[in-house]
């Protein structure tokens, strides 16, 4: 159990969440040939799975930096920093990427797999109390 705690330490849980960002922002921001054309919409459950991590992430490294609170405040700044980078790099991919466009479909992919990340956060949080 000791590696976990490291790892969910306040520095740490920074440093994978900046991580994540910046790699789940590059792969957003490949040119279109880089993704494969798919029949199912994969992309879509790409983009939920996506941001439901960064939520998570942001979320819990100011859980665990205001010493396992989370005022409300703070939960609705990061949903609404998450919504926002996701309208960024939809606007990018609209107007600077190759082969790229925005999409209003990815906006509500990404804003469903925020609010799944913000739900997911409170269900493992309530169940495993401060032990996160």
């Amino acid at each position: 159990m000791q590696p976990i705690k490291k790892l969910l330490g306040p520095k740490n849980l920074l440093l994978l969440a900046v991580t994540f960002t910046i790699l789940i922002t590059i792969a957003f921001l490949l040119p279109g040939r880089s993704v494969p054309p798919t029949r199912f919409p994969i992309d879509k459950v790409v983009h939920i799975a996506m941001n439901a991590g960064l939520a998570i992430l942001w979320l819990l490294v100011v859980f665990k930096r205001k010493q396992n609170r989370l005022p409300i405040t703070c939960v609705f700044t990061i949903l609404v920093a998450c919504v926002l980078y996701g309208i960024v790099i939809e606007v990018i991919q609209e107007h600077f990427i190759p082969l790229r466009h925005g999409d209003v479909w990815d906006l509500l992919a990404n804003s469903a797999g925020i609010a799944l990340g913000a739900i997911l956060f409170y269900r493992v949080r309530n169940y495993f109390g401060n032990q996160i």
